[in-house]
């Protein structure tokens, strides 16, 4: 008997999917992606690397003109005192 509950829940779970899908079908059903131009893709690449270069080189110290230390112009909010109730 247990069985044949599980069978009707699962088929009723099927059917219901099946509906909603033939009511309301999904957003993107039937759309093609267009692929890419290899010649996009390489100069795509070229600009990631030549980023990836200048970060390396900045971590690695070869520009410190880049990395500065953040100096806040006025106090920030984590920085300013918030009295509490004592019971808290």
């Amino acid at each position: 008997m247990n069985f044949l509950k599980v069978a009707l829940v699962i088929s009723l779970g099927l059917g219901v999917t099946w509906a909603a899908d033939r009511i309301a079908p999904a957003r993107g059903a039937g759309i093609v992606v267009a692929q890419a131009d290899d010649a996009d893709t390489a100069a795509e690449d070229a600009a990631v690397d030549e980023q990836l270069e200048r970060i390396q080189k900045t971590l690695d110290g070869g520009n410190s003109d880049e990395l500065k230390d953040f100096v806040p112009t006025e106090p920030l909010s984590a920085d300013i005192a918030i009295e509490f109730p004592s019971d808290i």
